[in-house]
């Protein structure tokens, strides 16, 4: 399983990647391995790295990305990722510190507030990977 974290904000993306991490080890006595999991500093790196990975027919399996970044914001990311015919079953959530989710990537799987809390996490997982 592969997970990217795309956020600007290094510290928001390791605290995010720590809450994976976390969950995956209470999972850990039914699971073989612990996800791979890669931090992203911006859109424009998510998106190349998602399609690096489907050229080398492989796949990201969920993608946790803050909405409000440089260059190219999660709404156009999230777009494009989804307009991709081979890349349309790829799960995106957006983390926004917005308080208007209406505006916000209709193609996402689902949004959450900032800070992503633990909850958060296991809602996503749960629901994606271990109904």
């Amino acid at each position: 399983m592969k997970i990217f974290i795309c956020d600007d904000e290094r510290q928001t993306a390791l605290a995010t990647q720590n809450l994976v991490k976390k969950y995956f080890k209470t999972k850990n006595k039914t699971l073989e391995s612990m996800p791979d999991i890669f931090i992203l500093p911006d859109g424009i790196q998510c998106l190349f790295q998602t399609y690096q990975l489907f050229l080398q027919n492989n796949t990201v399996d969920l993608i946790l990305m803050d909405q409000n970044m440089p260059f190219l914001n999660g709404n156009v990311i999230c777009s494009l990722i989804k307009s991709m015919k081979e890349l349309e079953n790829t799960y995106i959530y957006l983390i926004t510190s917005e308080d208007d989710k209406d505006n916000l990537c209709e193609e996402a799987d689902g949004i959450f507030s900032k800070p992503l809390k633990s909850s958060d996490v296991e809602q996503i997982l749960k629901d994606q990977f271990f109904e």
